[in-house]
């Protein structure tokens, strides 16, 4: 699609420790947006989507908050188009 669209592709992989995801994943206002609280969830055995690309940015968010992670995004993105 970027390329149809001629625009940059960055692919954003978040990761986040075992620790982290369970204490974000059973909060109760999760609920509200109707996303699972269940614990057990952290342990799915799915293999991941497998990204190879030059322009991958992986970012382990275990220790930021959201506007943090966004930060970090869009500074990736900047170092890619200046």
């Amino acid at each position: 699609m970027a390329l149809k669209r001629g625009s940059l592709f960055i692919p954003v992989k978040l990761l986040i420790s075992e620790e982290e995801h369970l204490k974000r994943i059973t909060e109760p206002s999760r609920r509200a947006r109707w996303k699972s609280i269940d614990p057990l969830d952290v342990y799915q055995t799915e293999p991941l989507i497998t990204i190879e690309h030059p322009h991958l940015f992986e970012l382990d968010v275990s220790g930021f908050f959201a506007a943090q992670v966004a930060e970090k995004i869009l500074k990736h993105i900047q170092s890619l188009i200046s």
